[in-house]
């Protein structure tokens, strides 16, 4: 079944010059992109959307959020390929779609098909690509899947695409492995120079510039991406490894087939702290202590031994089969046996003087001789730690530290009379010194919780009882990550009884917002064949299952995606359209657009 697979040919789901924008296997956010995203040119309704072989429909849905609008078709041999984005099906979709919204008096549907009911052949019309679901920009996402749902690489079913540039890096990091490792001295990471020494067509090669002195266990991380064809957008990669001075593979990367759970071992992969310092991806090329990573080979754990010299190389592969190659040169040295950080990532959040004790995040030796340890506070018995100033200078600030918490247990904390933080055994994945600061906004109580250096590997649960002034179903937690200004409703909570469970999937700001502010709405304008409306609610969010649209010819089905806060409305429905948005809490706005 793999050899018919491999060998089963398609053809590219859009007709003309093809664009990638995004490629399979890129890491967005907390999750993998498991398909290509494909350029329309900013179109939406009017470049047709082909089916890549020969087949059969046999499931469309149509959501908020997510694909939006989505079609899947199983080909003979068992192969599946997913067309989401869409702006509208072709005639027979959209009849089999509009019968079940009309029977189910909801916009979001679903419908599995029989091998007989929608057949296709390679190059039938399955519908036109749009912006609908989760998407911030017109274009076609596509993907291909084996019998049993698991994402597979497109590009290696399609024609090839024209591609004759290589894939780039971008910055190289190494990496302190232990508290004892030391690079150039210093128990922090250190970015290391280089240069592009040759390029042609299918191979680029770098060289570093610096020869850094390591002691103790380090490892190595990098940015890097690819163009592919004559597109502008940043891809990812297909294959990384890290090779010493024989060739052998120490370590090894690659992204030919992925699976939906995989999301899960990002926070293994990615060096989350340095992102979230310097908002810059850095992924590892080496395996920490953790669970085993699904896509990665090897340890790739750098030890040189005190004077040993060692040149490492490190081969980047995009799917065309383009390849870069970077060098660069270690030399050993004694590891320290405590390291003190130089510059902190963070110098704000990176320790903390709570009633006489010094909390830190990293070991480090004191004036003193004590060594302070994330696990260990330092009672300071009124001595002043001058050296614990931010760089900018100043005192101390206060970091509203309330406790320290180890990974691997379960606690819980009470931040107020009105409020707990519940933490389970799998939540964190590092010791996390909560902070939790409390403010009265002008619309209800909020706290800042956590500490955004610290990633969540499974989320936390606010439980906050409701305000006793007014009404109970009128208040509505809102979050806001931490240096953002903007509010938004957290999707997921549940009001029981008088309590919200509210789930914490990042630290940040969060709130109980007293909403009397209803949905405002306003028309944008054409956007193909639709008209455009914005739909903005400040506090708990407009709620898609109860807007209502109506037109000269009766009721439509409001077709809103969450995401964008934008609503579609067929401009064949005509004018007037009276449009009625309720938010969560039943804050009502009703508006009569004529022209």
């Amino acid at each position: 079944m793999l050899i018919a697979l491999w060998l089963q040919p398609l053809t590219w789901p859009l007709a003309g010059a093809i664009t990638l924008t995004g490629s399979f296997g890129e890491v967005r956010g907390q999750t993998f992109h498991t398909g290509i995203d494909l350029s329309v040119g900013e179109k939406i309704g009017s470049v047709p959307v082909l089916a890549a072989g020969d087949g059969y429909v046999y499931r469309l849905r149509v959501s908020h959020t997510g694909f939006g609008k989505v079609i899947y078709v199983r080909h003979p041999q068992g192969l599946i390929t997913v067309y989401g984005h869409l702006s509208h099906f072709a005639p027979k979709g959209e009849a089999l779609i509009q019968a079940l919204q009309t029977a189910q008096r909801r916009f979001e549907v679903e419908k599995y098909l029989s091998p007989h009911e929608w057949a296709v052949c390679a190059g039938d019309t399955l519908g036109w690509a749009g912006n609908s679901g989760y998407s911030f920009g017109p274009h076609l996402h596509f993907e291909v899947r084996s019998p049993t749902e698991k994402p597979l690489c497109p590009l290696r079913y399609l024609p090839p695409i024209p591609d004759t540039q290589p894939p780039a890096f971008f910055r190289l990091v190494v990496v302190p492995l232990t508290p004892t490792s030391q690079i150039e001295g210093w128990g922090e990471r250190k970015r290391l120079r280089f240069r592009q020494v040759s390029r042609s067509a299918t191979e680029r090669r770098y060289v570093s510039l610096d020869t850094p002195r390591v002691g103790g266990p380090v490892g190595l991380a990098y940015t890097a991406a690819d163009r592919a064809g004559g597109g502008t957008a940043w891809l990812g990669l297909a294959h990384i490894g890290l090779y010493d001075e024989q060739g052998t593979c120490l370590y090894q990367a690659s992204w030919e087939t992925l699976d939906f759970d995989w999301r899960r071992f990002l926070r293994w992969h990615l060096d989350y702290l340095y992102q979230q310092v310097y908002r810059i991806g850095l992924a590892h090329l080496f395996v920490r202590e953790g669970p085993a990573v699904p896509w990665e080979m090897g340890k790739g754990v750098l030890h040189l031994q005190p004077g040993e010299v060692r040149t490492f190389e490190i081969v980047a592969r995009d799917f065309a089969g383009n390849t870069t190659r970077l060098r660069l040169t270690l030399r050993g040295t004694a590891p320290h046996p405590t390291i003190a950080p130089r510059r902190p990532l963070d110098p704000h959040r990176s320790w903390s003087v709570e009633e006489g004790l010094l909390l830190c995040r990293e070991p480090f030796l004191t004036p003193w001789g004590d060594t302070v340890l994330p696990t260990r506070p330092l009672p300071l018995q009124g001595r002043v730690p001058p050296y614990l100033q931010p760089i900018r200078g100043g005192p101390p600030q206060p970091t509203h530290l309330h406790t320290c918490i180890p990974p691997g247990h379960p606690y819980q904390l009470r931040l107020s009379p009105t409020c707990t933080l519940q933490l389970w055994a799998e939540t964190l994945q590092d010791t996390l010194y909560c902070q939790a600061q409390s403010q009265d906004r002008p619309w209800g109580p909020s706290y800042f919780i956590g500490d955004p250096l610290v990633p969540l590997r499974f989320p936390a649960e606010l439980r906050w009882k409701v305000p006793p002034q007014g009404s109970p179903q009128k208040w509505y937690p809102v979050f806001r990550p931490a240096g953002s200004p903007v509010w938004s409703p957290v999707l997921g909570a549940r009001l029981e009884g008088q309590t919200w469970r509210i789930p914490v999937r990042s630290w940040g700001e969060y709130g109980l917002m007293y909403d009397t502010f209803p949905p405002q709405i306003r028309f944008l304008g054409r956007a193909g064949p639709f008209w455009l409306f914005s739909i903005e609610d400040l506090g708990s969010g407009t709620n898609p299952y109860t807007l209502r649209v109506e037109g000269p010819k009766g009721p439509l089905y409001p077709e809103y995606y969450e995401p964008q806060r934008l609503l579609y409305v067929p401009q064949a429905a005509g004018r007037p359209l009276r449009i009625t948005a309720r938010d969560r809490v039943g804050n009502t706005t009703t508006r009569l657009f004529v022209r």
